[in-house]
């Protein structure tokens, strides 16, 4: 019998300070916060003044100002470079899921064995292996967006992945949005398919959402205690 647990919102708080307390994740994984940092690297990117907007959607047409309009959206207003009157576009970031890593070789082969056994077909290439072993990569995070001119004729989805990268000399760490290529692909298919499964099975999971399933859970508390259990699992002792 599952024993009794509170609701998953009274675990937020000292579910970082558990964390970090076995040297583990730094202040890297503030969820929430993590979340806001990734959402501020898409906007950066792709819809902040004097940048070409979504790398060049519309050409090579630069961002003259961006105006919020909701939660995560946004109407950005592009130059064309033929001159002329601005044309507005609509900007949401729809999703900015942050996946925890764990330095170290246990890690990353339980991570490529886990997704392997749960139906994935790639084994992790060698490079974001490489990579996360080391701790060149602290997290993992997935973006969609959406945008549109606002006159109402289309949305477009984009997907990238972004990696939370640690800071020089043991500065802040910043989300970097990296190239689509088959390694970033590969990496976050594992930890999707990882976190899948665990839950809806694994019971220290299940207990930190305080729910027996995740209908209802934020996705965001998903992630955050898949990676509380893995991280009690394999962060460094020390």
């Amino acid at each position: 019998m599952r024993h009794p647990v509170r609701p998953y919102a009274f675990l937020l708080t000292p579910l970082v300070a558990l964390l970090v307390s076995g040297c583990s994740l730094p202040d890297r994984l503030l969820w929430g916060s993590q979340e806001e940092r990734l959402v501020d690297a898409a906007v950066d990117r792709w819809a902040t003044p004097g940048a070409t907007f979504l790398e060049g959607v519309s050409g090579r047409d630069t961002v003259a100002s961006v105006s919020p309009i909701g939660a995560r959206a946004w109407e950005v207003a592009v130059l064309p470079l033929s001159g002329g009157a601005p044309v507005v576009w609509s900007f949401e970031v729809t999703r900015a899921d942050v996946y925890a890593t764990v330095p170290g070789d246990a890690f990353v082969r339980w991570l490529g064995d886990h997704a392997t056994e749960l139906g994935t077909r790639t084994f992790l290439p060698a490079d974001v292996a490489d990579a996360v072993r080391r701790g060149d990569i602290l997290a993992v995070g997935e973006l969609q967006v959406r945008y549109g001119t606002v006159d109402g004729s289309g949305r477009t989805t984009e997907e990238r992945v972004a990696y939370l990268e640690p800071g020089a000399n043991g500065g802040k760490a910043t989300w970097t949005i990296q190239p689509v290529s088959r390694s970033t692909t590969v990496l976050l298919q594992a930890l999707r398919t990882v976190v899948g499964d665990m839950v809806h099975t694994d019971e220290r999971v299940l207990n930190c959402m305080g729910s027996p399933t995740p209908r209802g859970v934020p996705r965001s508390i998903q992630l955050e205690c898949a990676a509380k259990v893995w991280t009690q699992d394999f962060a460094p002792a020390g």
